[in-house]
Protein backbone atom coordinates (compact mmCIF):
# COMPACT_ATOMS: atom_id res chain seq x y z
CA UNK A 1 0.00 0.00 0.00
CA UNK A 2 1.46 3.74 -1.09
CA UNK A 3 2.43 6.13 1.27
CA UNK A 4 0.16 9.05 1.54
CA UNK A 5 0.53 12.02 -0.92
CA UNK A 6 0.04 14.67 2.13
CA UNK A 7 0.12 14.95 5.72
CA UNK A 8 2.82 13.70 8.46
CA UNK A 9 4.87 10.84 7.68
CA UNK A 10 6.45 8.94 10.51
CA UNK A 11 10.06 7.14 9.68
CA UNK A 12 8.06 3.32 10.79
CA UNK A 13 5.61 3.85 7.94
CA UNK A 14 8.63 5.24 5.43
CA UNK A 15 10.58 1.85 6.90
CA UNK A 16 7.52 -0.48 6.71
CA UNK A 17 6.72 0.48 3.16
CA UNK A 18 10.34 0.59 2.08
CA UNK A 19 11.76 -2.64 3.71
CA UNK A 20 8.06 -4.54 3.68
CA UNK A 21 8.53 -5.28 7.53
CA UNK A 22 6.86 -3.09 10.87
CA UNK A 23 9.34 -2.98 13.26
CA UNK A 24 12.61 -3.11 11.30
CA UNK A 25 15.40 -0.38 12.71
CA UNK A 26 16.63 2.24 9.37
CA UNK A 27 17.38 5.74 9.20
CA UNK A 28 15.82 7.87 6.58
CA UNK A 29 18.85 7.91 4.63
CA UNK A 30 18.66 3.98 4.14
CA UNK A 31 15.30 3.94 4.00
CA UNK A 32 15.46 6.54 0.45
CA UNK A 33 19.24 4.63 -0.60
CA UNK A 34 16.96 1.89 -0.64
CA UNK A 35 14.03 3.44 -2.18
CA UNK A 36 16.54 4.72 -4.94
CA UNK A 37 16.21 8.57 -3.92
CA UNK A 38 19.63 10.32 -4.15
CA UNK A 39 20.59 11.96 -0.62
CA UNK A 40 20.48 13.82 1.16
CA UNK A 41 16.77 12.73 1.78
CA UNK A 42 13.73 14.16 3.52
CA UNK A 43 9.87 13.22 4.56
CA UNK A 44 8.46 14.69 1.93
CA UNK A 45 10.34 12.97 -0.88
CA UNK A 46 8.49 9.79 0.02
CA UNK A 47 4.98 11.23 -0.09
CA UNK A 48 3.43 8.51 -2.65
CA UNK A 49 5.90 5.97 -2.71
CA UNK A 50 5.31 2.59 -2.89
CA UNK A 51 7.80 0.00 -2.52
CA UNK A 52 7.24 -2.93 -0.43
CA UNK A 53 4.23 -4.66 -2.20
CA UNK A 54 6.51 -6.21 -4.74
CA UNK A 55 9.51 -7.11 -2.08
CA UNK A 56 9.53 -10.95 -1.65
CA UNK A 57 13.08 -12.96 0.20
CA UNK A 58 14.66 -15.41 -1.96
CA UNK A 59 17.42 -18.06 -1.78
CA UNK A 60 19.86 -17.26 -5.01
CA UNK A 61 21.79 -20.45 -6.79
CA UNK A 62 23.20 -19.88 -10.05
CA UNK A 63 23.19 -23.45 -11.13
CA UNK A 64 19.57 -25.19 -10.86
CA UNK A 65 15.99 -24.95 -9.51
CA UNK A 66 16.97 -27.95 -7.27
CA UNK A 67 19.86 -26.30 -5.70
CA UNK A 68 18.14 -22.66 -4.90
CA UNK A 69 15.36 -24.79 -3.54
CA UNK A 70 18.12 -25.78 -1.08
CA UNK A 71 18.89 -22.09 0.17
CA UNK A 72 18.25 -22.36 3.98
CA UNK A 73 16.05 -19.39 4.65
CA UNK A 74 18.30 -18.02 6.90
CA UNK A 75 20.16 -17.02 3.62
CA UNK A 76 17.81 -15.25 1.42
CA UNK A 77 18.09 -11.89 0.44
CA UNK A 78 15.29 -9.09 -0.21
CA UNK A 79 14.61 -8.96 -4.09
CA UNK A 80 11.72 -6.60 -5.69
CA UNK A 81 9.34 -7.89 -8.63
CA UNK A 82 7.27 -5.44 -10.81
CA UNK A 83 4.11 -7.90 -10.74
CA UNK A 84 0.74 -6.88 -8.95
CA UNK A 85 0.70 -9.98 -6.43
CA UNK A 86 2.64 -11.15 -3.34
CA UNK A 87 4.97 -13.07 -5.62
CA UNK A 88 6.33 -12.74 -8.78
CA UNK A 89 3.95 -14.32 -11.93
CA UNK A 90 5.60 -15.43 -15.31
CA UNK A 91 7.35 -12.73 -17.00
CA UNK A 92 7.65 -10.53 -14.09
CA UNK A 93 11.25 -8.97 -13.72
CA UNK A 94 12.85 -9.26 -10.26
CA UNK A 95 15.19 -6.11 -8.99
CA UNK A 96 18.17 -6.06 -6.38
CA UNK A 97 16.72 -2.43 -5.31
CA UNK A 98 13.01 -1.11 -3.89
CA UNK A 99 13.38 1.39 -7.06
CA UNK A 100 13.30 -1.15 -9.60
CA UNK A 101 16.31 -0.04 -11.54
CA UNK A 102 18.61 -2.88 -10.29
CA UNK A 103 17.75 -6.19 -12.08
CA UNK A 104 18.84 -9.30 -11.00
CA UNK A 105 21.52 -11.13 -12.08
CA UNK A 106 20.51 -14.50 -14.11
CA UNK A 107 19.69 -17.24 -12.40
CA UNK A 108 17.61 -19.60 -9.85
CA UNK A 109 15.93 -17.59 -7.35
CA UNK A 110 14.03 -19.71 -4.67
CA UNK A 111 11.58 -18.66 -1.45
CA UNK A 112 11.54 -22.18 -0.73
CA UNK A 113 7.93 -23.31 -2.23
CA UNK A 114 9.01 -21.94 -5.95
CA UNK A 115 12.15 -21.95 -8.03
CA UNK A 116 11.92 -18.44 -10.47
CA UNK A 117 14.31 -18.65 -13.14
CA UNK A 118 15.82 -15.14 -14.37
CA UNK A 119 17.50 -14.80 -17.74
CA UNK A 120 17.45 -12.07 -19.85
CA UNK A 121 19.96 -9.25 -20.71
CA UNK A 122 19.57 -5.61 -22.08
CA UNK A 123 16.32 -4.74 -21.61
CA UNK A 124 15.11 -7.99 -20.46
CA UNK A 125 17.07 -8.14 -17.74
CA UNK A 126 15.69 -9.33 -14.63
CA UNK A 127 13.20 -11.34 -16.29
CA UNK A 128 11.39 -14.39 -14.97
CA UNK A 129 11.02 -16.67 -17.43
CA UNK A 130 9.97 -19.92 -15.93
CA UNK A 131 8.32 -21.00 -12.23
CA UNK A 132 8.76 -24.66 -11.10
CA UNK A 133 7.60 -26.05 -7.74
CA UNK A 134 10.66 -27.29 -5.24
Amino acid sequence: MALPTSGALTLDQIIEEVFGSSGATSTLGTCGSSAGFSNPVSFSDFYGYSGAAGAVSFGYNVFSAASSCNVLSGNYTTYYHNGAGALPALFNKLYTDAAQTSPAINGYYSNGSDSYRVFGSGSSAGAIISIVSC
